[in-house]
Order: structure tokens, then C-alpha cells, then sequence
């Protein structure tokens, strides 16, 4: 299945080209997006440089991410303690909490979200009721790390698949 790797901006108007392949991945949504749409997916293949490497983007979009009692066990995260600071629009500064411990099989993905201008926000072990058709796209099909979605244009940090049209 192919795979983009590493860290990417997409800028091409209404599609993004896979770097091995050339093979399109078309964007919509069930509603316009209201600036950037942030979606973090931690799992057991994110490795603690790439969490690093999101930790750092996504402070520069007023997203604190701290985190605690991370452990690696053959390169793979099997424990985690995770605190989101978001300033939210109207609602000032919320704090999400969550921590995850177990094996590949039985680890549960953390998912974080942003949408709507900040009017959907979470920070989850399941995908929300509340998450826009896109966001549902973006963080079931394999995400990651983190990916930013902003009109047309895509930001990854880590790994997402390329098998998805959101028309």
C-alpha cells in the first residue's frame, strides 16, 4: 500500500501527488474548513523523534503537547502519558488528558483533533461522533504523527496512506 513518509507540504490546488508514485489523492469535505484542521494520531510505530518533530509544529499553532513515561520496547511505544494544552475560540485554555500502555496488538491509538475553528476539538482512544467526514478519512486510514490540513494544502509529519479520494 503506498506510503508518505517523513515530512511533506502538499500546495497543489485540489490534490496532493504521492512522492514515489504520482498517484493523486483528491480533497473535500462535508462542510468548507474554517482555516487549519489538525489531526494527531499516536501509535506504536511513532517513533520518539517524530513525536518530537510534532510536538514542536504543532506549538507553533498554539497546541502545548507534553508528554510523560514514554517507553520503547523494540523500537515500538508500548506506554505513553499525553497532556494537549488547546486554546479554544471563546472558551479560553482546555487541557486533554490520556495515557495508553500495552503491546502493538493491544495498544489503543490516541487520537487528537481540531477542527471547525476550533469548535470540534478531542482528544480520544476512539474515533468521536463528532469528527467531520474528512477528519474520519484522515485518521482511520493509517495516519501516523500528525497531519494539517488547510484548504488544498497538506502537511504530514509521519506516515499516511495514499489509498483515500474525500470527494
Amino acid at each position: 500500500m503506498p506510503l508518505l513518509a517523513v515530512t511533506c507540504l502538499v500546495s497543489a490546488p485540489g490534490f496532493a501527488h504521492h512522492a514515489e508514485e504520482g498517484a493523486p489523492v483528491f480533497f473535500s469535505t462535508d462542510e468548507p474548513p474554517q482555516g487549519d484542521e489538525i489531526y494527531l494520531v499516536i501509535k506504536p510505530n511513532l517513533s520518539k523523534e517524530l513525536l518530537n518533530n510534532v510536538v514542536a509544529t504543532l506549538k507553533t499553532k498554539q497546541i502545548t503537547v507534553t508528554y510523560a513515561n514514554d517507553e520503547y520496547k523494540d523500537g515500538k511505544l508500548v506506554a505513553i502519558d499525553v497532556t494537549i494544552d488547546v486554546e479554544l475560540p471563546g472558551k479560553g485554555k482546555t487541557t486533554y488528558k490520556l495515557s495508553e500502555a500495552g503491546d502493538e496488538t493491544s495498544f489503543k491509538p490516541l487520537i487528537f483533533y481540531y477542527e471547525a475553528g476550533g469548535q470540534r476539538v478531542g482528544f480520544v482512544k476512539e474515533i468521536p461522533a463528532d469528527l467531520s467526514y474528512r477528519g474520519r478519512k484522515v485518521v482511520t486510514n493509517n495516519l501516523v504523527g500528525m497531519t494539517i490540513l488547510n484548504g488544498d494544502n497538506m502537511q504530514t509529519h509521519g506516515g499516511i496512506t495514499t489509498t483515500w479520494k474525500m470527494r
